[in-house]
């Protein structure tokens, strides 16, 4: 039987209510204040850790201002209107899809779960982790605020306009090629992949790590402001307009 938030009948959570405010209390976690906003819905101020405790049925439109820990859970799904203000840990869950409207301040984790599409809707202020995820294709215009981790996922193309605030993990996917408009603040990862060509005019806001690929030539107006590798790579010579702000790393043209 699942397990509701507020349901107090349920041994060994116990809820206890008072007035207006509610206490959960979680006999292996820490003691949980929440109430109910002028909607009705349940508002959690500070971090939810439900990590490890079977099967959780949790109510929609919830909302935490901390964190929120479904790690180890059984739990299969999330409820509609879900907002965290803080980071949302999914790793190795059994969770299959994410619901519309879910809404995540920081970085929202994955890694290892059951997932294999986003919503359109997805907001994600900071990082978003996928790794080793059957996840095969990304929202058109998805914004990340901070890293966006592909790293060895079966992924072949990423959407036009993609922006990512931070680091770009593609390590050792079976991508091809890269969109136009991509952005990406930080470094761009590309190792162990089959990609081939980059995108013309292409700006990295970190290090580009082209190692092991197979990219023979460096586009047009190509710009990094951290360091450029290109160990194991066959490029034999730069472009004239090529901008590099670090180091030039492994080239043996």
């Amino acid at each position: 039987m699942a397990l509701n938030l507020y349901d107090y009948h349920t041994d060994p959570k116990q809820l206890l209510y008072y007035d207006r405010m509610e206490l959960i209390e979680f006999t292996k976690h820490r003691d949980i204040m929440c109430f109910r906003n002028n909607d009705g819905n349940i508002v959690v101020p500070g971090n939810l850790d439900l990590a490890h405790t079977g099967n959780i049925k949790l109510p929609d439109n919830l909302e935490v201002g901390g964190y929120l820990t479904l790690e180890g859970t059984l739990i299969t799904e999330l409820p509609t209107g879900l907002k965290v203000g803080g980071n949302l840990y999914l790793n190795y869950s059994k969770i299959t899809q994410l619901p519309d409207n879910l809404e995540v301040g920081e970085d929202l984790y994955l890694q290892g779960a059951k997932i294999t599409q986003l919503p359109d809707d997805l907001k994600v202020g900071g990082g978003l982790n996928l790794g080793y995820t059957q996840i095969t294709q990304l929202p058109k215009g998805l914004k990340v605020g901070g890293f966006l981790d592909l790293g060895e996922t079966p992924i072949t193309q990423l959407p036009d306009g993609l922006e990512v605030g931070g680091d770009l993990y593609l390590r050792n996917t079976p991508i091809t090629q890269l969109p136009d408009g991509l952005k990406v603040d930080s470094d761009l990862r590309l190792q162990g992949t089959p990609i081939t060509k980059l995108p013309d005019g292409l700006k990295v806001g970190g290090s580009l790590i082209l190692s092991r690929t197979k990219i023979t030539e460096l586009p047009k107006g190509l710009k990094v402001l951290g360091d450029l590798y290109l160990r194991e790579t066959p490029i034999t010579q730069l472009p004239n307009d090529l901008e590099v702000g670090g180091e030039i790393i492994g080239f043996k043209g």
